[in-house]
């Protein structure tokens, strides 16, 4: 099972060191065969041109439209249909260490979400805020849970500490779902307004829905507000970042729908899953 997660973790993932190792890899050994060198032309001519367009940002942007369910962010406090409670998902962090000193820094796309979770407590009139994130940067030592340094933006942004709530035992979807679950405890069945990424709302939504909770989907904008890039068809590696993401949450879908973990299990535990 670990094994399969670590696969849909780096190798499946166009913008990771593993797949083009391993592309770069498959293709050294086509040309240097006796058998298949004939094939290693189409090959690095598919591999350029494939690598290519998902680093187009009219090309990912597009893959993220048709994959993402078409989702939208929350506009009017009447869309919340009454919920008073925020959930934010973290995307990932990382604890930068330097002797005795030490700092977490979120990643772009949990910026991203917490910053809308910000411009939502204004919408919707100071709502309760859980912040949900464990530990997720495996390469260092006490890394400190994400969920810590989404507070520390939030804060920032302007919402009080006494309204935020951190969750920071979890470290995939389905373990957040169940987290959150136990935490709002009497209230599960009341309606939560969900902020996550486009590409990843889909399966959120499907988790909290199958652990027996009410979610409202509230977008977080995929990348930083910026004027319209100059060359829309020319590769960029923001645009590979999407494109990786939405090639990640596809795969993670089947693999969670695969293991029944979209199915309900409200009275379920659960273990670490992938993520």
């Amino acid at each position: 099972m670990e094994s399969v997660a670590a696969f849909l973790k780096f190798a499946l993932r166009p913008a990771s060191v593993s797949f083009i190792v391993i592309a770069l890899l498959i293709g050294v050994l086509l040309t240097f065969s006796r058998r298949l060198w004939r094939v290693a032309p189409f090959y690095w001519l598919l591999l350029l041109v494939g690598y290519a367009s998902l680093a187009t940002p009219s090309v990912s942007e597009w893959l993220a439209v048709t994959t993402s369910g078409g989702y939208v962010r929350l506009e009017r406090a009447a869309d919340a249909r009454g919920a008073r409670t925020i959930v934010v998902l973290g995307s990932g962090s990382r604890t930068f260490r330097h002797g005795a000193l030490a700092i977490d820094m979120p990643f772009a796309s949990t910026v991203l979400r917490t910053m809308e979770a910000a411009r939502l407590y204004q919408l919707l009139g100071s709502p309760n805020v859980i912040l949900s994130g464990g530990v997720t940067d495996r390469d260092t030592a006490d890394a400190r849970p994400e969920s810590e340094s989404m507070r520390a933006v939030i804060v920032r942004l302007g919402v009080p500490p006494e309204r935020l709530t951190l969750e920071s035992t979890s470290t995939t979807t389905a373990t957040e779902a169940d987290a959150v679950r136990e935490m709002l405890g009497a209230h599960r069945a009341e309606p939560i307004v969900l902020v996550t990424s486009p590409t990843h709302m889909r399966r959120s939504l499907a988790v909290f829905e199958a652990a027996g909770m009410k979610p409202i989907p509230a977008v977080a904008p995929m990348s930083s507000d910026h004027s319209p890039a100059a060359c829309r068809w020319c590769p960029s590696g923001d645009a590979l970042q999407i494109s990786d993401d939405v090639v990640y949450e596809q795969a993670a879908w089947v693999y969670y729908w695969a293991q029944g973990w979209l199915e309900s299990r409200a009275s379920n535990s659960r273990e670490s899953r992938v993520k």
